[in-house]
């Protein structure tokens, strides 16, 4: 009697056994099922956040915008400020650009040489362009186009009101500003090309006295001696620079903007 129970009970439990061993063979041989869906859900989660994070242009959007505004709000002020010493520093550096076209000019005069036609017009156009740069500085101070900008009043109300304040009372005040700043960054372009393009033609002249094929004005006049070598192409954009500086130095464009708003409203 106990043998036939122990051998029953032992039939039973391996029974059991074997065929929890089966129930998980098939488990692993055909897991689809069982698996398919804790295998796609995690990745479609993850893509809809990956959407949802990615596809919202606006935020990103206004988040530049907010950059940007509080880049130019941080630069307005130390710009009005110091107005006065970006006018007389890039007056001093086209005063002295002035300065060193003529001494070329005088300096190849006093050798009985010439220069051919594309380089004198290079040369006369850069005597030009200087007193032309000149004019537009000193719109910054009274423009031409826009009465209503005064530099020490401006001043007085940003240290009652603040920056903030005064810019967004007067969007046109604000758009001024922008325009002259911009103004200034296309004047500090063209004084560099016109520098670099003094320095070529100086390069010029040295190996015209040396006679030489190398050496260190050699080396200048390959590196930035595109303004003598391309002269209609240098004149075009020295132009172009002079003509947009000239547009938002003077209140012309702020001008034209004011314009359009007011047709747009009538409309």
């Amino acid at each position: 009697m106990l043998i036939e129970l122990l051998k029953d009970l032992f039939v039973e439990v391996f029974g059991i056994i074997f065929q929890k061993v089966l129930d998980n063979n098939r488990n692993i041989s055909s897991p689809k099922e069982q698996n398919t869906k804790d295998i796609i859900e995690p990745i479609k989660r993850i893509e809809v956040v990956y959407k949802y994070e990615q596809s919202p242009q606006r935020m990103d959007v206004e988040s530049d915008f907010g950059i940007i505004l509080v880049v130019v709000l941080g630069i307005v002020y130390p710009f009005i400020k110091y107005q006065d010493v970006i006018s007389q520093v890039l007056m001093c550096s086209i005063f002295m650009l002035e300065i060193m076209i003529m001494f070329i000019v005088e300096y190849v005069t006093r050798r009985g040489w010439k220069f051919n036609d594309e380089t004198q017009s290079l040369v006369i156009f850069n005597m030009l362009s200087s007193l032309l740069s000149l004019i537009i500085l000193v719109l910054m101070k009274t423009p031409l186009f826009f009465d209503r900008y005064s530099q020490s009043e401006m001043l007085d109300y940003i240290d009652e009101c603040g920056v903030v304040k005064l810019l967004f009372d007067d969007s046109s005040l604000l758009m001024y500003i922008i325009s002259q700043m911009g103004a200034v960054l296309f004047l500090v372009i063209f004084i560099v090309k016109l520098m670099l393009s003094n320095i070529s033609l100086l390069a010029l002249i040295r190996i015209k006295v040396t006679g030489k094929e190398r050496g260190f004005w050699v080396f200048i006049y390959n590196k930035i001696g595109n303004s003598c070598r391309r002269i209609t192409k240098y004149i075009k954009e020295s132009c172009f620079m002079l003509v947009i500086s000239f547009l938002l130095m003077s209140g012309a464009f702020v001008k034209f903007i004011e314009l359009i708003q007011n047709i747009g409203t009538k409309w």
